[in-house]
């Protein structure tokens, strides 16, 4: 997307490797050597005017700038990171500037969707499979842990909450903060969440406390909290650093539903998801009893700490392959996500901090 170029001659590289030039003489320039034996001139050009395009663009027609902000010793690697996803996208028309030490200015010609912008940018993309604690839940005799409880410890946490906290990343300094949760109130730090929940012996030890929302055939939001394995040595089955995310691909479910492909690259990681995966599945003797049979645990699939499906484990996977069931319900939103993931997972939140519009040359005036 931002192009650049590079012009360079051969007699230019003749002279810089060294020209046998004698002890105390001044070596030639590039003019003079060019001047006296001529030389041939080689033009590099990666799409250079790109950026003077999109410019035109947003002369024209004006746009939108969002402007990010995120750790300043993350933020050039970030950078890089939502340039290779920008260029990826199918439209990668928007210029992204370094901005101070810790924010990164996008400027968008037109009208485009700037909901899907901010998505982009600001998606972490950590990709996480953890299996949902059936024995404290499906097959809890006793019902310590029902719905409403978990619901009522979920809810109670998430206001009890300050908005920020203090920032892990700067001990040192007592004023440097982070967000817990955003403008609306919903919890956008999980660290801090699980850290609260386990302090004060809300859960069991060894799981943390999600919500997975799914909408009804009514269109109604349904949400059902879920107790989740994690412990200091596994945190989760398997996550995308397993992954060969650059292979992730988006198809066509049996109920044409949009399903992300992936690949387990670590022989470590695919033994582990294949024995959860045998030890846990509907054919397995932890089999859960429902009207007909059995069925397996689920194992949900967590987005930026966020449930996005919980699909029951219905059979071993042996192979190191599976899909993603990404819970959007469009091949859009899919195709997102596994533009996402083949970019890499951010090392740290992304922000928005302002958005604002940029009105056409013409109304400027």
């Amino acid at each position: 997307m931002r192009g650049w170029s590079v012009s360079f001659t051969l007699a230019a590289l003749v002279a810089l490797s060294g020209s046998g030039c004698k002890k105390g003489e001044q070596p030639e320039t590039q003019d003079s050597e060019l001047a006296r034996q001529g030389g041939t001139e080689i033009v590099l050009d990666t799409h250079a005017d790109e950026p003077d395009k999109i410019h035109a663009m947003l002369a024209r027609q004006g746009g939108t700038e969002i402007v990010l902000e995120t750790d300043a010793d993350k933020r050039d690697k970030i950078y890089a990171m939502l340039l290779k996803r920008v260029e990826a996208s199918p439209s990668p028309e928007a210029i992204l500037e370094k901005e101070g030490t810790s924010r990164i200015v996008v400027q968008i010609p037109g009208t485009t969707d700037i909901k899907r912008y901010e998505r982009l940018m600001t998606t972490r993309a950590f990709i996480a499979w953890m299996l949902v604690a059936e024995d404290y839940v499906a097959l809890d005799e006793s019902n310590t842990w029902s719905t409403a409880r978990l619901l009522e410890i979920y809810d109670r946490a998430v206001r009890e909450l300050p908005d920020r906290g203090p920032d892990p990343s700067k001990p040192d300094d007592a004023e440097a903060t982070v967000p817990y949760k955003d403008d609306e109130g919903t919890l956008v730090n999980f660290e801090a969440f699980d850290k609260k929940l386990k302090d004060e012996d809300h859960i069991p030890a060894d799981t943390i406390l999600r919500i997975y929302e799914d909408v009804d055939r009514l269109g109604n939001t349904v949400r059902t909290p879920l107790l989740l394995r994690s412990s200091e040595n596994q945190p989760h089955v398997l996550s995308g650093r397993d992954l060969t995310l650059d292979n992730c691909t988006v198809v066509r479910g049996p109920h044409d539903e949009p399903w992300i492909k992936f690949e387990i690259k670590d022989p470590e990681a695919s033994r582990r998801f294949e024995d959860v995966t045998d030890r846990y599945s509907s054919a397995s003797d932890n089999g859960i009893p429902v009207a007909h049979g059995h069925r397996g645990w689920r194992l949900a699939i967590l987005l930026d700490n966020k449930v996005i499906s919980a699909p029951s484990i219905r059979t071993r996977i042996a192979d190191g392959r599976g899909v993603i069931h990404t819970g959007t319900g469009t091949f859009e939103e899919a195709n997102l996500l596994a533009l996402q993931l083949r970019s890499g997972s951010l090392p740290t939140p992304v922000r928005v901090v302002a958005v604002r519009v940029i009105p056409p040359a013409s109304e400027a005036e």
